[in-house]
C-alpha cells in the first residue's frame, strides 16, 4: 500500500472515529441525560433515520427531509458542546494530545467533534477541510483518536455523576 493510500484510510477512520464520538457517544448521553432513555431513543432513531434514509430519494423524500431537519436541530444544539467536552478531555487527560490546536480548531471550523479530532492530532480530516496540514495522518493517530473517544467517554462519565450528585 502506498503511503497516500495509508495517509487517505487513515484520515477517513479517524473522521470515522470523531463521528462516531459526537453523534452516537457524547449527544445520545446528553440527551438521555437530560430526557431521560427515551430522549435517548428518539434521538438515536431520528439520526438513523437521517443517515440512513435521507432525503436524497424522490420516493422517501419528505420522509427523510424531516428526519433530516429534526437531526441537524439536534447536532446544532448538543454539537457544539460536544466539541468542547473533546478539548477539555484533550486538554486534560492522558495522551499525547495538542489542546492548543484542538481548541483553536474547534472554534474556527465548529464541526462537532471531528474540528476538535483534527486539532488535538493534529491532522487534516474530511479531505481538507477540516484542520491544518501540520502533520501527515500515520495509522498511529487511529490509536490516539481512540484513546480521545475512550478518555472523553470517561470524562463525560465523571461530569455527569457530579452534576447527579449535587
Amino acid at each position: 500500500m502506498s503511503s497516500d493510500n495509508c495517509q487517505e484510510i487513515t484520515s477517513k477512520v479517524v473522521t470515522s472515529i470523531a463521528n462516531v464520538a459526537s453523534d452516537s457517544v457524547i449527544i445520545p448521553i446528553f440527551i438521555m441525560f437530560l430526557f431521560g432513555p427515551v430522549g435517548g431513543f428518539i434521538f438515536r432513531t431520528v439520526d438513523m433515520l437521517d443517515e440512513k434514509v435521507g432525503y436524497t430519494d424522490s420516493r422517501y423524500y419528505y420522509f427523510g427531509y424531516y428526519a433530516a431537519r429534526l437531526s441537524s436541530l439536534f447536532t446544532k444544539l448538543f454539537g457544539r458542546a460536544s466539541g468542547a467536552l473533546n478539548v477539555f478531555a484533550a486538554k486534560y487527560t492522558f495522551g499525547d494530545f495538542n489542546w492548543r490546536n484542538a481548541r483553536y480548531i474547534h472554534l474556527r471550523d465548529r464541526n462537532k467533534a471531528i474540528s476538535a479530532y483534527a486539532g488535538a492530532l493534529s491532522i487534516s480530516l474530511k479531505e481538507g477541510q477540516i484542520g491544518d496540514e501540520d502533520n501527515k495522518p500515520s495509522p498511529m493517530d487511529i490509536k490516539r483518536a481512540s484513546h480521545l473517544l475512550k478518555n472523553t467517554y470517561i470524562l463525560l462519565q465523571l461530569i455527569l455523576l457530579i452534576i447527579w450528585l449535587f
